[in-house]
């Protein structure tokens, strides 16, 4: 996973370099803090980057701009300056490989897409490990009138309002559960901004997997792959019994003192699960899952290292 991220302790956010524009266009500086992350599926699982990951759910205004007056970015600067926890942000415009041609180049006939073929494989590779990135990280919903009908902004929606069990995902019960997962801002100072929540909330808060899967399929919520939707809400069942399988396994090998969703156990439950998995690591490497806390504290303030991604 590649995120953007704090710069060091004493100056967490870059700010004024994320507000650098190149034509109106929203973008990272060129050398942008960029790194690259090694997520466990099972960390995931138990939120634990959730205290210091955040993940932005989001509708792209334009075909080739998620975001070309810049709103979405002063929401997301202004949640980063309230929560200097935060080390990482991901945002899938700076994140995931993009179609560099313009809006106008879009709507030319015969023009061709500027990612390269393992570029748009590792796009798609993405796209399908999605709901682990809005499951196990705090989400910060950007919401608008148009983020309503459609299928990712819904998707994501509903992935960051469940918590992951033995019995599958349900819903995060308590205001806890629900601040230390996500937050939702409402754009363009819209004075229904308290009605658009509500309904959001009323809508994917307490939806089962059953309903969040007929309501998504509906024809009226839009995507602009329909292969997309077609994969997630396929494999949607599978993935709540594969979550449930896999924490009553990992309840079971831990046992309930291991099962705490908190960074500070961080460290110790990934080691025990990289040894169960037979993916242990030593030596130098930063991705390791053998990091501690403390080590991942002291990396932080390294400009530029590369993560490998699960």
């Amino acid at each position: 996973m590649q995120t953007l991220m704090a710069d060091d302790d004493s100056s967490p956010w870059p700010l004024d370099e994320l507000m650098a524009s190149r034509s109106g266009r929203m973008r990272l500086p060129d050398s942008g803090p960029i790194r690259f992350l090694r997520l466990s599926k099972l960390a995931c699982l138990q939120h634990l980057y959730a205290n210091h990951i955040l993940a932005v759910s989001h509708r792209w205004q334009g075909p080739a701009e998620p975001d070309p007056g810049a709103e979405q970015l002063r929401e997301i600067i202004g949640y980063l300056q309230k929560h200097s926890e935060i080390r990482y942000v991901w945002y899938d415009f700076w994140c995931m490989p993009q179609d560099e041609r313009s809006e106008e180049q879009l709507q030319e006939e015969g023009t061709v897409d500027s990612r390269t073929e393992s570029q748009k494989a590792e796009f798609k590779r993405m796209l399908k490990m999605i709901n682990y990135l809005y499951l196990g990280c705090r989400v910060l919903i950007l919401l608008d009138l148009g983020y309503m009908s459609r299928f990712w902004t819904l998707f994501e929606s509903w992935l960051a309002m469940r918590k992951a069990t033995d019995h599958g995902l349900v819903e995060a019960h308590t205001d806890a559960e629900r601040e230390r997962q996500f937050c939702i801002r409402v754009l363009y100072d819209n004075p229904a901004a308290s009605e658009l929540i509500e309904a959001l909330l009323k809508q994917w808060r307490f939806c089962t997997w059953e309903d969040a899967k007929e309501r998504l399929a509906s024809v009226d919520i839009a995507v602009t792959n329909a292969s997309d939707k077609e994969y997630h809400l396929k494999n949607l069942g599978g993935f709540h019994r594969s979550v449930g399988a896999k924490l009553s396994q990992l309840r079971d090998d831990l046992g309930e003192a291991s099962f705490l969703p908190n960074l500070s156990g961080l460290a110790r439950v990934t080691r025990r699960i990289s040894t169960l998995l037979g993916q242990h690591r030593t030596g130098d490497d930063p991705g390791g899952m053998d990091r501690t806390s403390s080590s991942h504290e002291s990396d932080v303030g390294r400009r530029s290292s590369k993560v490998a991604m699960a």
